[in-house]
């Protein structure tokens, strides 16, 4: 899904520019330029061949902080997205969401532990408990500077990073700007969003507003089942495109799929639940 200058809801899986998009990675798979498993394979063998150095190029995060040492992430360097003539790139414009957190279950209330469990998710937000669970313990690899800021320190391979703990997190950025030393990986991803923005290669409008725009149940639930098959055909047909090549019957019958799929209510939807969400907050 996207939100164009307009402000009008779109999928790109109907974009008759996605089928040139294919063309060209199909042309590239074919003459060996991407990993032939690139289309198949999870994110931790992507991983893998990226920490041993062995892409050229990738689309990732950030090169610190992802379990990378110096000597395979000094070899790359950020670019900017590159476009075909007559089209022109954009980077998502992405927003820092909360994440579901947690939940009671009827099971607490029903053994009447529903203050307990709730005093122990208090706990787990307090200040250095929370900091402990996401970055790790205090002492070992994070301590207060002598202005009482969190300081990340670096790990025992010299660069900054953070176990990754799975923990309750919650640190909206007023909080983290004024309670944290800001850590290498965050300076550099911030470096690479100064620049696109600088060079006008960021979307207009997030689509990650249509993920907290509220919704009603009805909606939920048909987004839900509409997406579900969607998505499962989608993926399975562009990596056919790919693998395969782009054919006019084949586009055809990829195109009429959708169709038949109510993609078209899918997005309607989302424009409804958009246009609400616009009233709502002038």
């Amino acid at each position: 899904m996207g939100i164009d200058d307009d402000n009008k809801v779109y999928s790109w899986l109907q974009d008759e520019r996605l089928r040139e998009a294919m063309e060209t990675l199909s042309r590239w798979y074919q003459e060996g330029l991407i990993d032939v498993e690139a289309v198949t394979q999870d994110e931790t063998a992507f991983e893998t061949k990226v920490n041993a150095g062995a892409y050229g190029s990738f689309w990732r995060w950030r090169m610190t902080v992802m379990g990378t040492t110096e000597d395979v992430y000094s070899q790359y360097e950020c670019m900017l997205p590159v476009s075909a003539d007559g089209y022109q790139a954009k980077v998502p414009l992405m927003l820092e969401l909360p994440g579901f957190g947690a939940a009671l279950t009827v099971a607490a209330e029903k053994n009447g532990n529903i203050e307990a469990a709730c005093r122990w998710l208090d706990t787990q937000f307090q200040w250095d408990n929370m900091i402990n669970g996401y970055n790790g313990m205090y002492g070992e690899f994070w301590d207060y500077d002598e202005k009482g800021m969190v300081d990340i320190w670096p790990m025992r391979d010299g660069t900054r990073s953070v176990p990754g703990q799975s923990s309750y997190y919650y640190c909206p950025g007023d909080l983290y700007f004024s309670r944290f030393v800001m850590p290498s990986h965050r300076i550099e991803k911030t470096s690479y969003c100064d620049w696109y923005t600088e060079q006008g290669l960021v979307e207009k409008y997030s689509r990650s507003t249509l993920d907290v725009a509220t919704k009603t149940v009805e909606e939920s639930q048909s987004l839900d089942l509409l997406k579900a098959e969607i998505d499962k055909y989608a993926r399975e047909a562009l990596i056919g495109f790919i693998t395969k090549g782009v054919t006019d019957e084949g586009w055809n019958t990829y195109l009429s799929t959708l169709n038949n799929l109510n993609i078209d209510e899918y997005v309607a939807i989302y424009q409804t639940v958009y246009d609400r969400y616009l009233e709502a907050n002038k």
